[in-house]
């Protein structure tokens, strides 16, 4: 360690004391985002909700829609930045505040609390003009949807289509000079302006130069042409005329998130949240608000990316301002800025203010610009691991230095008795069939007439969302009773939160166990005790029992397979690999979030229709991986073959594993599954999933050819996926790659 460096403080050293939440993906959060990596927030839990897990940077859709790029190009990666910047993810819509108790209401799940929030969720186009647009027409607004009908309709025909774009601004142009750049069907473009001239705002030679290009690519614009009424193949106009169309888009002004107008913040004539020159709302100062969502009242702006950018970096130092009780800076908005417009090929036209220019290499100069933005956010930088400070400014302490008392271990990492009788009394009021939990240290368990069957796994953090950690520990634990063909009967709860201080923990612990008992309920489940303490990391264990379905109900065994049975797996394989990639940066947002879709699902289905089918013999694919655990179902005269193109892989996992990328426990797998493997060194890539630890992985059975249909019928009935791998055969204990 070099001379006057000093550790970063860890968890061991500062106690988190707040939480600030950042609610939506926008322009100025992902900036502010970018701050906190590099400037960590000392003593604050700070989060991002978004409800996707990338976000579109405004200035490339028009290129996006052109071709110029691939979608990874204009997005930002929401789950890889917060996971560089040590900022929790949420994936969820919110969809209301509580000011009062200062909660966010999100949808299918539960309230988030905060202490202080800013809001960056941009806006939606405006469909109140027109009678019947909301329900005929494709709002460019937001972004995510539109682009995803967009991309739908290019798979599909448009040859000979007509569509309609409506609006007359800057961002109408630029969507309806990219979309006929991007067809090679004949399609008929139709522009809708209400206003006597596009670009109103702009002098007369620009507009001129504009409609020039639109010609040029064969647009038809129709000018005062104001839209009143939309069915479903037609525009009415004010003047009374009809246009046909097959699609119709709208680009019209902005309109706010409907939650928004009724949070019972101050809003602008526009119904947008009014702040001060700070960001804060008028009349909240825990309450942020930045982009097209917000209005500094002292300093109208155009809703334009733009704007939003120049704003977050001063958001990002009013909020760390605000939570060390210091001066806040106000922001002075610009009142005129450049604007760059791209026209459908590689060329684009330049404004400032009365001047422009229009030429290809303003395009270029633009791709830049854009390029150099994106590059922000796709290559981060290491983050140092020590830093040249004596002391640093803590949330809720001011100033401090490093030699802070450490926490104790044993039992004096008890969580508190008030923590746990808060968080206990709000469960067994939204469980109350589900959670039954007393004072006594041990529990009575009435199974007349049973065997009571029982159960222990444990998860480390794999995602910083504790709601989504609580279910994925509770489906891994419920899976070894699923494998086993038994019914989930009561649970008991071993949860290390990581230091933080009270309140954050009852909120932390809250979200954990609300996450457990969703997936607990569903499996009619009581949760009847358990134990909490505190600990450097987030660890969640569950102990769970199980009952026969019946009492005369046989179980499905580990071992127990017919020699014939075709083997079947009901989940991909690859979540260790993608999970190494996220912890080291390197994974796509949507490829985790698809993982994480399979990983929430219940085996239950699965369990039930094996039960349903005379299937013998099970096991669920956890740490091991799959060589290792079919191996230990093979009886010693038994062997398998295994097809191994057809083992079936979450999206990204073959491609980390082509650059190396392993978890930490995929070499000891394949250490104790290479001595029963014949094949290996001949195999493809694919052959690594074998050795891939799983969290969360399907169910592994045999089933005779007899029966096959029937279950595999049953299966998708269910909504169940699964996958034929192979087969059983005589042999010793040999597992044949092919």
């Amino acid at each position: 360690m070099g001379e006057g460096l000093f550790p970063l403080f860890s968890s061991q050293q500062i106690t988190r004391t707040q939480d600030l939440v950042l609610v939506g993906g926008g322009h100025s959060h992902v900036i502010a985002i970018k701050k906190f990596g590099m400037e960590p927030l000392y003593g604050a839990q700070v989060t991002l909700i978004s409800s996707s897990t990338d976000t579109t940077y405004s200035g490339m859709l028009p290129g996006l829609i052109a071709e110029h790029y691939v979608y990874a190009d204009a997005h930002i990666d929401l789950m890889r930045l917060c996971q560089w910047a040590g900022i929790r993810f949420i994936q969820a819509e919110v969809v209301g505040i509580d000011r009062q108790e200062k909660r966010l209401c999100l949808l299918n799940r539960p309230e988030v609390s905060y202490d202080v929030v800013s809001l960056d969720v941009g806006a939606v186009t405006n469909l109140s003009s027109a009678d019947g647009a909301s329900d005929n027409v494709i709002p460019v607004k937001p972004i995510s949807k539109f682009w995803g009908k967009w991309s739908e309709l290019k798979r599909g025909s448009l040859e000979g289509k007509r569509i309609a774009m409506v609006g007359g601004g800057a961002g109408s142009i630029e969507l309806v000079l990219a979309m006929a750049k991007s067809v090679s069907t004949k399609v008929q473009f139709d522009l809708y302006c209400g206003s006597s001239s596009l670009l109103s705002d702009h002098n007369a030679r620009i507009s001129q130069s504009v409609m020039r290009t639109l010609v040029r690519f064969g647009v038809n614009v129709h000018l005062d042409a104001s839209v009143v009424k939309v069915t479903k193949n037609s525009l009415l106009l004010k003047s009374n005329v009809r246009h046909a169309f097959d699609y119709a888009f709208w680009c019209t002004e902005a309109a706010p998130m409907s939650w928004l107008v009724d949070s019972g913040l101050s809003l602008d004539q526009h119904h947008f949240v009014a702040t001060k020159d700070t960001f804060q709302s008028l009349d909240d100062d825990d309450v942020f608000a930045v982009g097209d969502c917000a209005t500094q009242v002292n300093q109208p702006r155009p809703k334009a990316g733009v704007f939003a950018v120049r704003q977050g970096p001063i958001l990002a130092k009013n909020l760390r301002a605000h939570l060390l009780g210091q001066q806040l800076k106000s922001h002075r908005a610009q009142k005129r800025f450049l604007s760059i417009l791209s026209l459908g090929s590689n060329s684009a036209i330049a404004v400032w203010g009365p001047l422009f220019v229009s030429a290809k290499w303003v395009w270029r100069w633009k791709n830049f610009i854009d390029l150099s933005f994106m590059k922000r956010f796709s290559e981060l930088p290491l983050i140092e691991k020590y830093q040249r400070k004596q002391s640093i400014e803590i949330v809720g302490i001011g100033k401090a230095k490093p030699q802070l008392q450490p926490f104790c271990g044993g039992c004096g990492a008890k969580i508190s008795p008030d923590i746990l009788s808060q968080v206990l009394f709000l469960l067994m009021e939204t469980f109350p069939d589900y959670c039954q939990i007393s004072n006594e240290d041990t529990q009575q368990l009435n199974v007349p007439n049973q065997t009571l069957w029982q159960s222990i796994d444990a998860l480390r953090e794999i995602v910083s969302d504790p709601w989504l950690m609580g279910q994925l520990a509770a489906n891994h634990a419920l899976s070894d009773l699923y494998a086993s063909g038994l019914q989930p009967h009561s649970v008991q709860a071993l949860i290390t939160l990581p230091f933080a201080g009270p309140t954050l923990q009852a909120r932390e612990l809250t979200q954990i166990l609300l996450g457990a008992l969703t997936v607990f309920k569903q499996s009619d489940c009581l949760l009847v005790g358990g134990h909490s303490m505190q600990g450097p990391e987030l660890q969640i264990a569950f102990s769970v029992n199980g009952i026969p379905n019946t009492p005369s109900s046989s179980i499905l065994s580990k071992q127990g397979l017919s020699d014939g049975d075709e083997l079947i797996i009901t989940k991909p394989l690859g979540s260790g690999v993608l999970f190494a990639a996220h912890m080291q940066l390197l994974a796509q947002g949507k490829d985790i979030e698809s993982a994480l879709l399979s990983m929430t699902q219940s085996n239950a289905k699965v369990s039930q229709a094996c039960l349903n089918h005379g299937v013998k013999c099970a096991t669920d694919i956890t740490g091991f991986g799959l060589a290792v655990h079919l191996n230990e179902m093979l009886l010693p005269h038994q062997g398998a073959i295994i097809n191994v193109d057809d083992l079936p892989s979450f999206d990204g996992a073959l491609l980390h594993m082509s650059k190396g990328i392993r978890s930490t426990s995929h070499a000891s797998n394949r250490r104790s599954a290479e001595p029963f493997l014949s094949g290996l060194a001949e195999a493809s890539l694919k052959a690594e999933l074998l050795f891939d630890p799983q969290t969360c992985g399907g169910i592994l059975f045999g089933a005779r050819p007899a029966i096959c249909d029937k279950l595999k019928y049953d299966l998708a009935a269910h909504g169940a996926s699964y996958y034929e791998l192979g087969k059983v055969i005589q042999d010793r204990n040999v597992i044949k790659l092919c």
